[in-house]
């Protein structure tokens, strides 16, 4: 990506072994990054876009990441908020989606009104266009533009209520002045804020054109390692693409060794027991632990008090012997099964209990190698929602997704298990209830009822 975003065309200086603009800027910029993520102790989180991973409501255009998340380990362990996520992304020109600010009441009726009305048609295009006209608060664009890399089809809108409200010690009585005069200054600051990074977004499409060519075509040092300048796009069309995979990666072994990653089962690691039990010992033997360590035992003991099904997939990084990354490292994913199980963990928080998201990465460092099976848990995503030491009020989100996505991922995507084991009447079956459990109109019902039917007797004879 660094190659991409920060490849200077200026750039008059040759690489003597390749006859090739070096890419200098690229190569500082990402040390800048890695170094200020190090050393402020954040975690970002990115999703994949691929066709090589598979279709998922549309096969993308283009194969590219989006920072969706920012983790801060060292604020007391928080989550950037919309606009701070933004800024860092634009210090070094990370990928981030779309985001509109509504400011006023009559902008988010409107909004409202217009997921209403178009949520059983939308496409990307036409979405993207009057949500730009309609806000009243700026539009900051990304850097990969939805049609031109993703597509047409659209996955929906993730609504989060931002407040801007005073000092809530300016609504005590006989101060409704000043309380209004808080409201109305943090509004400006809020709005102000959003049009400056709305006219950063501008610089940096100029500097970084959608049509630039992908970031493996771009010229690289002659130092880069061939796995970085492969299209895999092309090599998953090969009638060979594992055998051709694995010839471009054994091109560089020093690279395999620092990237390779081997699933481990958890009594190989633990012969005495798994990582449930060990993190109730950790916490009943009253254990000298750090904060982050006793927050993620305490979480895992609180998982499995619920019943919520999870999988802990374990997981072994070796690195090479020359790299600076130390020993190898074991690393747990925490794999929640269920949506629902994020609701119900909710619901039923303690006072203390970290909240549980999507997507928890733990990094687990054995203390004796194995001589007592104890271990100390360190998280590399910390969790607890702060702002300036002080607790956040539960905010407003909402995820309203397109049909037109639902029915690419949850009915036919999804459905292929349905259709495969039980037969084309089940997946009409299947099908129906996801209809009525979305709430379409009649005439949506009767539209996407005929096309379910009509594919189900299609794959059924594939």
């Amino acid at each position: 990506h660094f190659a991409r975003a920060w490849f200077d065309t200026t750039s008059s200086r040759k690489d003597t072994a390749t006859d090739t603009a070096p890419n200098i800027v690229n190569e500082a910029k990402y040390s800048e990054c890695s170094d200020e993520v190090e050393s402020r102790r954040l975690t970002l989180s990115f999703e994949v876009v691929t066709s090589v991973l598979g279709q998922h409501g549309d096969i993308p255009r283009r194969d590219f990441l989006i920072l969706t998340a920012i983790a801060d380990r060292s604020n007391g362990g928080r989550f950037f908020d919309t606009l701070e996520l933004v800024e860092f992304a634009q210090k070094y020109r990370l990928p981030h989606n779309d985001f509109w600010l509504f400011r006023t009441f009559e902008s988010c009726c409107t909004l409202f009104s217009l997921y209403d009305s178009s949520r059983e048609t939308a496409l990307a295009d036409g979405s993207i266009a009057t949500l730009s006209a309609s806000c009243d608060g700026g539009h900051i664009q990304s850097i990969y533009p939805h049609v031109a890399f993703q597509g047409n089809i659209l996955e929906g809108l993730v609504i989060r209520y931002v407040s801007y409200e005073g000092n809530a010690d300016a609504t005590t009585e006989g101060n409704t002045d000043a309380s209004m005069k808080d409201i109305e200054d943090n509004n400006s600051v809020l709005h102000q804020k959003t049009q400056e990074l709305a006219r950063m977004a501008v610089e940096i499409l100029t500097a970084v054109p959608p049509d630039r060519e992908s970031s493996f075509a771009i010229p690289q040092l002659s130092s880069t390692s061939d796995v970085l300048s492969t299209d895999i796009r092309s090599l998953s069309a090969s009638l060979s693409f594992d055998s051709a995979l694995r010839e471009t990666l054994q091109g560089d072994k020093d690279d395999i060794q620092r990237r390779g990653v081997s699933f481990i089962r958890e009594k190989d690691l633990w012969p005495a027991g798994d990582l449930v039990q060990m993190t109730h010992d950790m916490i009943s033997s009253k254990a000298s632990l750090d904060s982050e360590s006793l927050a993620i035992a305490s979480l895992i003991q609180r998982i499995d008090e619920l019943n919520i099904p999870v999988d802990y997939k374990l997981h072994r990084v070796n690195y090479a012997s020359n790299s600076n990354c130390g020993k190898p490292q074991t690393l747990c994913i925490i794999h929640i099964k269920h949506d629902y199980a994020f609701q119900k963990f909710a619901r039923q928080m303690k006072s203390g209990d970290m909240p549980l998201y999507r997507g928890f990465v733990l990094r687990l460092v054995l203390e004796g190698e194995g001589e007592d099976g104890t271990c100390n848990v360190r998280s590399t995503v910390k969790s607890t929602s702060t702002t300036n030491g002080k607790v956040e009020k539960e905010a407003l989100m909402l995820k309203m997704k397109f049909v037109k996505y639902m029915v690419r991922t949850f009915g036919i995507r999804n459905g292929l298990s349905v259709l495969e084991k039980s037969g084309s009447e089940a997946y009409d079956r299947y099908t129906t209830n996801l209809l009525k459990k979305w709430g379409v109109s009649q005439e949506a019902t009767a539209t996407w009822q005929r096309f379910f039917h009509c594919w189900g007797l299609h794959a059924g004879k594939m």
